[in-house]
């Protein structure tokens, strides 16, 4: 009697260590993935931000391997640019695809063959026009060192817009 007590509280053990070690899992892919409502894209706030000189995206998917890796660091990176130069970063879902309404405002082949996590910088240089006209920049931000210098090139682009 003693030992299937202690077997079932090693058991009891076991499943509440497991149940913990799920929980913070899930939280740890939530919090990855949770992004403000202001910096979440959607059709609309695609529309506002075409206004904006300069706009940038982030494209991921919550199953991709490198985004689960890479998406506390694009955060930290995003949200430290986003301060220093004041451009809007929009994070983007693509799970189920791109929509037409954000491919058709890039030119053509802009997101053929890319792969998440994707940063897409849009510089109008100061000019009234479309996106598609713009000088639009596209990198993959699968390591520590591309977020780097994605930063710095978009800083250098940001100084001479001044």
């Amino acid at each position: 009697m003693k030992k299937s007590i202690i077997v079932k509280a090693v058991l009891a053990l076991i499943a509440g260590v497991a149940v913990i070690f799920g929980a913070i899992t899930i939280s740890k892919t939530r919090q990855e993935f949770y992004f403000p409502q202001a910096q979440v894209l959607t059709k609309q706030s695609f529309k506002d931000t075409q206004k904006a000189n300069e706009q940038i995206y982030v494209l991921y998917k919550p199953t991709c391997k490198k985004c689960k890796e890479q998406m506390p660091n694009i955060k930290a990176a995003m949200n430290e640019l986003s301060k220093d130069t004041g451009i809007n970063v929009r994070y983007f879902n693509t799970k189920d695809g791109i929509p037409d309404w954000f491919n058709d405002a890039f030119p053509a082949n802009t997101f053929t063959g890319i792969k998440t996590p994707y940063l897409i910088y849009v510089n109008k240089d100061g000019k009234n026009q479309a996106v598609k006209d713009a000088y639009v920049y596209g990198k993959r931000l699968d390591t520590h060192q591309a977020i780097k210098d994605i930063i710095k090139n978009i800083n250098e682009a940001h100084k001479t817009n001044k």
